[in-house]
């Protein structure tokens, strides 16, 4: 076995570098030290940072190096010498050949800890904060069968029946699962349905996605199976109202915490009544439905058509006339409404995609000046990015709420307030 070997002298105020000794092939043992935000474990080989996937914090394991960098090197799991306290055994039986999953091994209760460590990190190291408000993480209350909505994956095979899915980890393969663990099991029912019409020819999609919704009982469309996968509006019950959404657009994925979620934003919004509340890639108008209530005014902000045309059928559907959609572009619909004139915004919520709200929109979200932010993101890189030069120009960051609304992966929802 390979060893990290040391090059040079020690010399007052120098310590030795250790050089890599390792290349792609060789197998080493590791004691595994944190789990990276992505999901994979790190070890160390000397000063090299190595990157194992479905490892924990404690695990000695023996790795296979697969690639190697100047800085770091990724490695395959070949053997656990020694178990992690933190490890558990993954109920599903396609775990790590399906690529939906990445904590399965690892308990519940170190995943929030593990997670609530990665936000920490994010806002230290991307946002500058030595020491960011962070509070615990709100744990999804299942951290199984919780998701309302999945895409499975279609393709045609020469000579072999439809492939129908989820995609691997590892390649552009498909996945025939039998059981997805964190999934509704209402989904996990359409789906075999759908294998099995299939293999007999009976059904044959025309996309190579297939979104698959649960069922919900309480709302008029999105009940049974045919409603579910060839309507194109459903019905989502959330709280005291039903919400329509497309079958094809944005909805938070934890049936159980999602009633939470809004809870918070409406808290963190800290509305009296009085407000002009602006939510900022509303999609069908899940938060704007529930503060419109509470403020004077509300202007969602979304750029997919669908959204909007749902969004608008949820506020009429629940009688909410101080509640107005704009499609659009974020920053663009910022600059058309409420700069000429100036219309006063008290109040913010964003909720943009992953990549985060971009140059132009913080410089329109200074011009505007809300007295409150509510940024809700699922990626605490490009939240804590875009928070940084809001803090510079005068906001403070009250607190920062996660919640694992992704059990058993490595993503985390987080709500970010902030105050000026």
């Amino acid at each position: 076995m390979p060893e990290p070997q040391a090059r040079g002298k020690d010399t007052p105020g120098r310590k030795s570098i250790w050089v890599m000794s390792v290349k792609a092939g060789d197998v080493v043992e590791l004691t595994m030290e944190q789990v990276a935000f992505g999901g994979e474990g790190i070890g160390r080989w000397g000063n090299l940072v190595v990157f194992v996937p479905y490892t924990v914090d404690g695990d000695v394991v023996r790795v296979e190096i697969l690639e190697c960098r100047k800085r770091y090197a990724k490695g395959c799991l070949q053997d656990i010498l020694q178990p992690s306290p933190h490890r558990t055994h993954p109920p599903c039986q396609d775990y790590t050949r399906c690529g939906g999953c990445c904590y399965q091994h690892i308990a519940y209760a170190h995943q929030l800890l593990i997670k609530e460590t990665q936000v920490r990190d994010a806002f230290e190291r991307i946002g500058k904060m030595p020491s960011p408000p962070i509070r615990p993480v709100i744990a999804s209350p299942e951290p199984y069968h919780y998701r309302l909505k999945a895409d499975f994956h279609h393709r045609l095979q020469k000579g072999k029946a439809p492939a129908l899915g989820l995609m691997s980890g590892a390649s552009n393969r498909i996945v025939e699962i039998e059981q997805c663990k964190i999934v509704d099991e209402s989904i996990n029912q359409l789906y075999q349905d759908l294998r099995k019409k299939r293999l007999h020819g009976s059904w044959i999609p025309c996309k190579d996605r297939v979104t698959l919704w649960s069922a919900d009982k309480e709302g008029p469309l999105g009940g049974t199976n045919t409603e579910r996968l060839r309507a194109t509006w459903l019905t989502r019950t959330i709280k005291n109202r039903t919400l329509t959404v497309h079958r094809d657009g944005f909805f938070q994925a934890n049936k159980y915490l999602i009633d939470t979620m809004v809870d918070r934003v409406i808290t963190a919004a800290d509305l009296s009544g009085s407000e002009t509340v602006v939510d900022g890639f509303c999609g069908c108008g899940l938060f704007s439905l529930f503060l419109a209530p509470l403020a004077k005014t509300v202007h969602g902000i979304e750029g997919d058509d669908r959204a909007v045309q749902a969004a608008r059928k949820n506020a009429e559907n629940n009688g909410l006339q101080n509640l107005f959609f704009h499609k659009g572009d974020v920053a663009e619909v910022a600059r058309r409404v409420f700069f000429n004139p100036p219309v006063r915004v008290d109040v913010l919520v964003l909720d943009p995609p992953r990549i985060g709200c971009g140059k132009d929109l913080l410089e329109n979200i200074l011009r505007l000046g809300p007295k409150r932010i509510v940024y809700v993101s699922c990626n605490p890189t490009t939240q804590a990015r875009d928070i940084q030069p809001l803090i510079a120009c005068g906001y403070h960051l009250e607190y920062i709420q996660p919640l694992d609304m992704f059990p058993q992966t490595a993503h985390i929802e987080i709500i970010a307030c902030l105050t000026r």
